[in-house]
């Protein structure tokens, strides 16, 4: 048998049935990066795996195994679940489905969990939901090196605040002319909106318009569909329409 790994802090991400008595648990843990374990015997009768290993709790995991699945060998509990309803429940699934999509297995990302982490405190406080998932977006997607250039065009010229701007997959942000500009169904948005979310005025307090907020969420909707590459976010459709305050 292998070395069994000291106890982990760890996430449930996402589970399902394994044969016919077992789970395949995916988790997120602070120093192995997203991984898969195999949660023998959990759903037999007796065994308090299956009701422990539930997203949004904070667990200690250990586990072992020499193959990209390993084996869950021990579960403790240290803390109370999250309380999370309604939008800001969507909103953690929508978490969970974004760092098993992107974030590459047995690869450690500190800065995503960390990242994880706040943004759950937030949800489970009743903070603005807005601000927590576009701070989450923008640092995800900044910490795996996926996001474009903010201060730049695609040809190098600096974004200007009252110019307009159409964002090209895999290459960045392309000027058309004034902020106001109206070329169809083609999304536009505002060099001041750019340097907004780029210096995370979104999320630090700054005053936003009702426009300002949807060009953003739309804007880190084209960023995160980008880094998809075509996969879809189920999560997406448990939303119910989330009124702005403000």
């Amino acid at each position: 048998m292998s070395m069994i790994e000291e106890q982990q802090a760890v996430y449930v991400l996402n589970r399902r049935p394994y044969q016919e008595s077992s789970l395949l648990v995916d988790v997120f843990s602070l120093n192995f990066g997203r991984l898969t374990l195999i949660a023998k015997g959990a759903l037999r009768k007796g065994s308090a795996w299956s009701a422990l290993l539930q997203p949004f709790q904070a667990l200690l995991l250990s586990w072992s195994g020499r193959s990209s699945i390993k084996t869950l060998r021990s579960v403790d509990v240290p803390s109370q679940p999250y309380k999370l309803r309604a939008n800001y429940l969507f909103s953690a699934y929508y978490l969970n489905e974004l760092v098993l999509k992107l974030v590459p297995d047995n690869e450690p990302s500190l800065g995503v969990f960390s990242n994880y982490v706040d943004c759950l405190d937030q949800l489970a406080e009743g903070q603005d939901l807005q601000r927590c998932l576009r701070k989450f977006e923008y640092l995800l997607l900044s910490e795996l090196g996926l996001l474009p250039d903010f201060e730049h065009d695609i040809y190098g010229h600096k974004i200007q605040k009252d110019q307009g701007y159409k964002f090209l997959s895999q290459q960045g942000f392309e000027g058309v002319g004034k902020a106001s500009s109206n070329l169809g169904s083609v999304f536009i948005i505002s060099g001041k909106a750019i340097s907004l979310i780029s210096t995370l005025d979104i999320v630090n307090g700054s005053t936003w318009q009702k426009e300002e907020y949807l060009k953003a969420k739309q804007l880190m909707r084209y960023l995160v569909d980008d880094a998809l590459g075509g996969q879809v976010i189920k999560s997406r459709e448990l939303f119910r329409p989330i009124k702005f305050k403000g």
